[in-house]
């Protein structure tokens, strides 16, 4: 099964997230809170069975849309949509990469991405919401977007998140370059914080925190793994002193799954970690993209 999924799929393409279709509540939602108009430019990432653009398309006639999708048997079910829903002059499908997808002139951006796939689209959706793009993301929240402006619930279940940076979308002289300085002087007051807040520190403090920093080092693994072997050669003890067996065993056992449970979640909190401050990292070099886009 997962061979002939493969099969589809454009080469080189990353999967950024599973199938899932957009109920009509979803739809019609994602156009009050994007706030669409026939003067709009909607891009659909991932845009699966192509629903979403074709109510776009029938309910905004002016919108120009336009959808990505790799793999094959939805780009063609997509296709197959537009054309039944009569949309084609105003509805374009491309069976593509959408980390690699131009998106200089879209004006609102629908998203259903996974946390795996926004680390992957993160530079390309940072790029357009620092220009004042509406970006509605299925299901998800973007972090490395800062807070949504708002969330609304579908279904009883699916959440629809907007991220829109409002100054930057303001077309007036040096709108732009006013929220990209906005931006950049929220970071600077930022760093300011955290350096200050270092040097308030004791230095002993200061070492601690990086000394148990997981993102850091594997010391926190190391010191559970130490403590778990420690915690086997008593029980061994324990057994040679007259222990009952099935007791060492139980406790043998629990300790064991505690262990391969603790250890795996320090794992993914330090991958995690890593992860956070390498999108924070790239963030910061989000405003040159920015800049070139406009």
């Amino acid at each position: 099964m997962a061979e002939a999924v493969a099969a589809r799929c454009l080469p080189g393409a990353p999967k950024l997230a599973p199938f899932n279709p957009s109920s009509d509540e979803v739809l019609a939602r994602f156009l009050e809170l994007a706030d669409v108009t026939d003067d709009d430019v909607v891009y659909d990432l991932g845009c699966g069975d192509g629903k979403v653009l074709v109510g776009v398309a029938n309910r905004c006639p002016g919108a120009v849309c336009l959808g990505v999708e790799y793999d094959s048997q939805f780009y063609a079910r997509a296709v197959e949509a537009v054309k039944c829903g009569g949309v084609a002059d105003r509805v374009t499908i491309v069976r593509g990469d959408a980390t690699q997808a131009d998106l200089s002139d879209a004006t609102v951006i629908f998203v259903f991405l996974t946390p795996s796939g926004q680390a992957q689209m993160e530079g390309k959706l940072r790029a357009a919401y620092d220009r004042g793009v509406r970006i509605v993301s299925n299901m998800f929240s973007c972090p490395s977007l800062g807070e949504p402006a708002e969330t609304v619930l579908c279904d009883g279940v699916t959440k629809l998140h907007l991220y829109h940076q409002r100054v930057g979308s303001v077309v007036v002289g040096g709108g732009a370059a006013a929220a990209s300085s906005e931006t950049a002087a929220a970071a600077a007051k930022r760093e300011a914080r955290m350096a200050a807040l270092d040097a308030a520190l004791p230095e002993s403090l200061v070492w601690l925190n990086a000394l148990f920093d997981p993102a850091q080092n594997d010391v926190l693994i190391v010191v559970f793994t130490l403590a778990m072997l420690g915690f086997y050669g008593a029980l061994l003890l324990m057994w040679r002193s007259g222990l009952a067996l099935v007791h060492v065993g139980v406790m043998g056992t629990l300790a064991t799954a505690l262990f391969v449970t603790t250890h795996w979640w320090l794992s993914e909190l330090k991958h995690e970690m890593r992860l956070k401050r390498e999108r924070e990292e790239r963030c910061g070099s989000t405003d040159g993209a920015a800049k070139k886009l406009r």
